[in-house]
């Protein structure tokens, strides 16, 4: 005598020949949830990233590349046109490459009536800046201009300089610092940023 065949799982029901398919389609609630998901995880990338690069920051300079920086020399009681600026790199891993700097005397004037304007005089170069580098250099216009015993009455000067981009499609950056102008009223005179008072 046979034995009946032993069922081992549901059998699928035999299509017709022309029906379709059913697809099955996922509640609505599964989709949201794997978009709140993602949207999860791409937030948190970006605030990590965030505050990487804040972090980088704060502690070595800017990752990317930056103008120079200029600041004024310390006041001195010899001659203004001596006291040396300094130029800045303030970015903490690119640097600054064939920095050419010019001075530009918008005016000078002596006490003995000796007086300069509206000249330009090359600075001594530069050249390189590493990343976080300040460098000093001055504007050489005790060459044109002999002081002697005469004081300095006005002057007025901005700087202006030249460098390689960092980036290949560009070519040559040009920048002009702040005008200078050397404020007398102070013991000694002091070279101010800014336009004259």
């Amino acid at each position: 005598m046979k034995k009946p065949p032993v069922a081992i799982g549901k059998a699928k029901p035999k299509l017709k020949i022309n029906q379709l398919v059913e697809k099955q389609v996922q509640p609505p609630t599964q989709v949201h949830r794997r978009l709140w998901m993602a949207a999860k995880v791409i937030g948190g990338f970006v605030v990590t990233l965030t505050g990487l690069l804040g972090t980088v920051y704060g502690v070595v300079g800017p990752p990317w590349p930056t103008e120079p920086v200029f600041l004024r020399g310390p006041p001195s009681f010899g001659s203004p046109l001596n006291i040396p600026f300094s130029v800045t790199n303030k970015s903490g891993f690119v640097g600054i490459r064939n920095l050419k700097l010019e001075c530009m005397a918008h005016w000078i004037k002596l006490s003995n009536g000796g007086s300069l304007k509206d000249t330009m005089l090359a600075a001594p170069t530069v050249s390189v800046l590493e990343p976080l580098q300040s460098r000093p250099y001055f504007c050489p216009f005790h060459v044109l201009v002999d002081v002697g015993d005469a004081k300095l009455s006005e002057a007025s000067i901005t700087v202006i300089g030249e460098y390689d981009s960092p980036w290949p499609w560009q070519s040559g950056k040009k920048l002009t610092s702040h005008q200078y102008w050397l404020n007398t009223k102070t013991i000694p005179p002091q070279w101010m940023s800014g336009p004259p008072l």
